[in-house]
């Protein structure tokens, strides 16, 4: 996903993007605290299973920052990136208790301007078959 913005300031307010394996009954701001939700904040917080696993400043992400997530399906693996490189992260992975669930991707933007380009493949900035090797 590539970040903009159509207002002058630069975003310092939180945005979080990621996949929820069940459909979520309630889409807000709490939805990344959630069992069996997996997000990536733009503070560089990454929350796996709905619990907060850690915050690195340099894997932050603002405006023109291009941010990806992935799920290794045979290994159950989740990867983050940003700006076309993977992050430097502990080993994630999707509970087991969720392998026979189907992913729903989720965006959470703070301001009604915040604007987003998506893309669900097949052609990413990173390219996601080097990370399964």
């Amino acid at each position: 996903m590539k970040w903009r913005k159509n207002k002058s300031r630069e975003s310092w307010l939180i945005n979080f993007f990621g996949f929820a394996v069940k459909q979520p009954k309630k889409l807000d701001g709490t939805i990344r605290n959630k069992k069996g939700t997996y997000a990536y904040e733009s503070n560089g917080e990454i929350y796996i299973n709905g619990e907060r696993k850690g915050r690195n400043a340099q894997y932050s992400y603002g405006v023109g920052d291009t941010v990806g997530i992935a799920v290794n399906s045979a290994t159950r693996q989740i990867s983050f990136t940003k700006n076309g490189l993977r992050l430097d992260l502990s080993d994630f992975l999707v509970d087991p208790s969720f392998a026979d669930d189907s992913f729903h991707p989720f965006v959470s933007l703070y301001d009604t301007g915040d604007k987003i380009e998506a893309n669900f493949g097949p052609n990413f900035k990173f390219d996601l078959q080097l990370s399964e090797e």
